[in-house]
């Protein structure tokens, strides 16, 4: 889902502005609302990866996935090399969805945990 979410974005014409605006972060979700890199962060969190993990995920995918592409490229375009920095682009767009997501999940599991257990603390003091 991610690779077809950011195959899409590459496919998508972009304004230099957005591109500026992609550069800083401040890109549109690659598949609006909830994407599938948001998604990959909750059950990356769920699932008990750490966020070093989740990263290292992504460096393998982009790795693999330059690799693969690289050995089909036959003729060095401009257009080539734009699609590789859309690709890249993406890449870091959604490995930002990704851990925001995955910290905003870790944040809401520590805070019911502290919840739980202050509860659980009062009572048997009452």
């Amino acid at each position: 889902m991610i690779l077809q979410a950011i195959a899409s974005d590459i496919e998508t014409d972009q304004t230099s502005n957005e591109e500026e605006q992609k550069s800083k972060g401040k890109g549109p979700a690659l598949s609006g609302g909830e994407s599938a890199a948001s998604t990959h962060g909750t059950m990356r969190q769920d699932s008990g990866f750490t966020l070093v993990q989740v990263t290292a995920e992504y460096r393998a995918l982009r790795a693999s996935v330059l690799r693969l592409w690289l050995r089909q490229i036959t003729n060095e375009t401009e257009a080539s090399f734009d699609d590789m920095l859309r690709f890249n682009e993406a890449i870091d767009q959604a490995l930002a969805e990704s851990g925001i997501r995955y910290s905003d999940k870790a944040a809401r599991t520590r805070e019911m945990l502290f919840a739980v257990l202050g509860h659980d603390l009062r009572s048997p003091l009452h």
